[in-house]
């Protein structure tokens, strides 16, 4: 189910890599899961490369360059907050707004971590446009 307790993410998926040793794939549903697993990863020595696919981390310092995690699946949470300001003004003035809106999310990999789009993502610089 995934919690916030990293250590307790990190002992399932030793378990789980215990009992599964043909496992070859691990998607982690939150960023607590993601660093429990790539500690867990780096504790217990596969014969076979376990491909990680993480979720939301903020610190793509950390677990992204662990060679153990593949990607991550990650939420433009500035573009929601944008879309959220503009739904609750649009409201506000007694205009329609949609009941949902998608946003696409992004695949981060070590062939694009380091681009304009992704260092955004991950900026907590938050500033209104003039």
């Amino acid at each position: 189910m995934g919690s916030f307790n990293v250590p307790y993410e990190q002992q399932i998926a030793e378990q789980t890599l215990r009992e599964n040793p043909d496992l070859n794939a691990i998607v982690a549903l939150t960023s607590a899961s993601t660093r429990g697993v790539c500690s867990a990863l780096g504790r217990i020595h596969q014969i076979h490369q376990v491909k990680l696919v993480g979720f939301d981390d903020p610190d793509i310092s950390g677990p992204l360059y662990n060679e153990k995690l593949d990607s991550l699946i990650v939420q433009n949470s500035r573009e929601m907050g944008r879309k959220a300001i503009e739904t609750i003004a649009a409201q506000r003035q007694g205009k329609s707004a949609l009941p949902e809106i998608k946003l696409r999310p992004t695949l981060v990999t070590r062939d694009n971590v380091n681009s304009a789009e992704v260092r955004e993502l991950f900026s907590l610089v938050w500033r209104a446009e003039p």
